[in-house]
């Protein structure tokens, strides 16, 4: 029956022997063949020491950057408005000029048409129509075709019968030109019906006016990242790991940490403790990381391992899904990771903003349009995610139980009844931090209690 409790038992004494080794490494186990059975291996290479009091989130980098992105927005707005601006001035005096010159021509097409000139007569109505339509409609004469003269005209509020009219008129003069029968009477009817279509199109093109507020971006960003700082023990450290040396390698790692946290070495810190069996610093260690890196899979996983260890099989509370997909969101990345992310989607949504403004195809306005949405957004809960990463980082209210086992007592004091018993590598949040040798903590599952400052340490 369980007692919660730990009992020494006496028995006879024992006589071992230890016969010295010879110190090589041949000796140390080997674990590269029991992937996924086993904690991943440490982390080589360069270490990065990470300077908890200088986050990018929030700092003043961090909003220069984006007062520089939006200030070269507002630049880039107001160069742009004005090419805009001229463009379109240029662009409205083409259709200005269309009625005027629509009208010369057609006033030298009668020309011909009374010179009984019918082959050079039909050629300048088709210039003519051609012309105006491509002036009023702003797209090359190369690129029209009676199908999208007809869908454009529509969608300027052109009624049917005036485009019918407008590409009677075209089918005319390709066909009248070489059509037998009463040749002035044709090129009457053909001239009759140009410039009839004309007249309309242009009543209905000058009572409309057509207005388009641009507003648009651009961007050039560099961010900092911080400089990786090489240190020259963490390869001896690691050499030491790999030989089999654990002890040594826990003595380097914890010297090189004094210079700063970094996520290398509390991560292959928390190896060289779990190569040791002392699972309550490897857990404390593993979980200094996760801090650090929370998207880290070598770290979840290492950390799992590690648990699984311990005594305590705490179940955590239930939760609503969306509560879980939640964390799981914000765990993805680390503070400054998320304020990355949020840079680099102000900066493509604000260029997605200047496709939908200026990009001359429909497809492709859509395309910056939708892009844009979906990165603003992206932006707005990158920045979210990471003020929660920022809460966690600095606020730090996890710890890990170090006393072999420690009881959650109702009120802080010594003599106080014992509601639950923990053993050491459980994982408590410190919700109370007002005094200095008691904390109230609460385990995974609810449950809460006061326990001695002395029996935990923070992460």
């Amino acid at each position: 029956m369980s007692t919660n409790s730990y009992k020494t038992i006496k028995t006879q004494s024992f006589k071992l022997d230890v016969a010295k080794g010879d110190g090589s490494a041949g000796l140390s186990a080997d674990y590269s063949d029991l992937k996924n059975q086993d904690i991943h291996p440490i982390k080589e290479g360069d270490v990065e020491i990470q300077d908890l009091t200088d986050i990018f989130y929030g700092s003043t980098s961090y909003w220069a950057i984006l007062s520089v992105l939006f200030a070269m927005f507002a630049g880039v707005l107001i160069l742009f408005r004005k090419r805009a601006i001229n463009n379109a001035n240029i662009t409205d005096l083409r259709k200005k000029k269309a009625n005027r010159i629509a009208t010369k021509r057609l006033k030298y097409a009668s020309q011909l048409m009374a010179a009984n000139e019918h082959e050079k007569f039909y050629d300048e109505v088709l210039r003519t129509l051609w012309g105006y339509v491509s002036a009023k409609l702003n797209i090359p004469v190369e690129r029209l075709s009676k199908d999208n003269i007809s869908e454009n005209l529509m969608s300027k509020d052109i009624d049917e019968n005036t485009i019918s009219m407008f590409i009677h008129a075209i089918d005319e003069c390709e066909y009248n030109r070489y059509a037998p029968g009463d040749i002035k009477g044709n090129m009457n009817q053909t001239f009759e019906t140009a410039m009839s279509a004309i007249i309309k199109i242009e009543n209905t093109l000058s009572g409309s006016k057509k207005n388009s507020s641009k507003r648009f971006l651009v961007f050039l960003v560099l961010f900092c990242i911080c400089a990786s700082v090489g240190a020259v023990t963490k390869k001896n450290a690691d050499d030491e790991y790999k030989k089999g040396h654990y002890q040594q390698a826990i003595k380097d790692y914890e010297e090189l940490l004094k210079k700063g946290p970094s996520v290398e070495l509390y991560y292959n810190l928390g190896n060289s403790y779990y190569r040791t069996d002392n699972i309550t610093r490897a857990v404390l260690n593993y979980e200094r990381a996760l801090l650090l890196a929370p998207g880290d899979a070598d770290i979840r996983f290492n950390l799992q391992m590690a648990r699984s260890k311990t005594i305590d099989k705490i179940t955590p509370k239930s939760e609503m899904f969306f509560v879980t997909w939640y964390k799981s969101l914000v765990n993805l990345a680390s503070v400054d990771q998320w304020a990355s992310i949020a840079i680099v989607c102000i900066v493509v949504a604000l260029i997605s903003v200047l496709i939908y403004l200026f990009a001359p195809k429909l497809v492709l306005r859509k395309v910056g349009f939708y892009s844009a949405v979906v990165f603003v957004l992206v932006f707005v809960f990158s920045n979210i995610f990471a003020y929660e990463q920022k809460q966690i980082l600095t606020n730090r209210t996890g710890a890990i139980v170090i006393s072999p086992s420690a009881g959650l007592r109702k009120t802080p004091v010594a003599n106080s009844e014992a509601t639950v018993i923990v053993h050491e590598g459980s994982r408590v949040e410190i919700i109370d931090d007002t005094m200095k040798d008691w904390k109230q903590v609460e385990l995974e599952d609810g449950r809460e209690g006061w326990i001695l400052n002395s029996q935990i340490e923070r992460i």
